[in-house]
């Protein structure tokens, strides 16, 4: 897991922008490794870990308060 979150050091674009992916304005990213999602934003050079939540957490909804499950995950994870 830790050499997947250091990989950022060097390909900081490697994951996923949020605000692509949702439509919103933010400069945070986010990248899934062993069951979390590490939220991070690029500062100058550095890589910098905001939050790390759990797959069985909803991170937007926490993050900016929008959901980013479907009725589907709910009804999955029973949330």
């Amino acid at each position: 897991m830790t050499t997947s979150v250091r990989r950022l050091e060097q390909f900081a674009d490697s994951g996923v922008q949020i605000a692509e992916l949702y439509d919103i304005d933010t400069d945070y990213w986010y990248v899934f490794v062993n069951h979390n999602y590490f939220v991070y934003r690029v500062e100058d050079d550095k890589v910098i870990v905001v939050q790390i939540f759990n797959e069985k957490e909803d991170f937007m909804q926490k993050l900016f308060g929008i959901t980013g499950r479907t009725q589907e995950s709910i009804e999955y994870w029973g949330e």
